[in-house]
């Protein structure tokens, strides 16, 4: 059953649901006119239409006395089901992706730090190893280089001109300072 609470800062205004979807109210607004007269105009209740910023994710725009705001809806629906943004965290997604704003299913409170690094291990989204477009080797390839090293009989330099990459990257990857996720 999905449940409503007021969107902080907006409440009577609009609500959001603990499964990212966000409303209006209805409610009556009173302004002034393009001649100086007073003016009423009621407004319905109704479904906010949902776009994606930059960087895909879920936004909305609010407009309250005449300004405008937008939102992302992660950010929304922790806020209001969960607790204002603790300091230096973020909304974070879980393995569902970045498109499900659901909570406490897939949305949390979370550091940077575990935002780009962990989170993005565990969903394949990072872009470390052979998924860089800088790297020159494979997984598969370091793990030989490795292997090969602690069997003995080869040095530094000679399985770095087989791999065809420099000494020093090669003594990164025989003592894990790169290539730390490949064992």
């Amino acid at each position: 059953m999905e449940r409503w609470l007021p969107v902080v800062g907006y409440e009577g205004l609009y609500e959001v649901s603990d499964r990212g979807q966000v409303r209006s109210l209805d409610r009556t607004e009173e302004y002034v006119g393009r001649w100086g007269h007073s003016v009423i105009r009621q407004r319905r209740a109704r479904m906010m239409r949902i776009s994606f910023d930059a960087k895909g994710y879920h936004k909305v725009t609010f407009c309250q006395d005449g300004k405008e705001e937008t939102c992302r809806v992660s950010r929304l629906v922790l806020t209001a089901f969960d607790q204002p943004c603790p300091p230096e965290m973020e909304a974070c997604h879980g393995t569902l992706g970045k498109l499900i704003d659901w909570w406490p299913e897939n949305i949390y409170w979370g550091t940077k730090e575990t935002n780009s690094g962990a989170d993005k291990r565990r969903d394949g989204t990072d872009n470390g190893g052979s998924r860089n477009s800088q790297a020159r080797l494979t997984e598969d390839e370091v793990r030989e280089i490795r292997r090969r090293y602690i069997a003995g009989g080869v040095t530094q330099l000679e399985l770095a001109y087989a791999a065809g990459v420099s000494e020093p990257a090669i003594w990164k990857i025989v003592t894990y300072r790169t290539w730390k996720h490949v064992q």
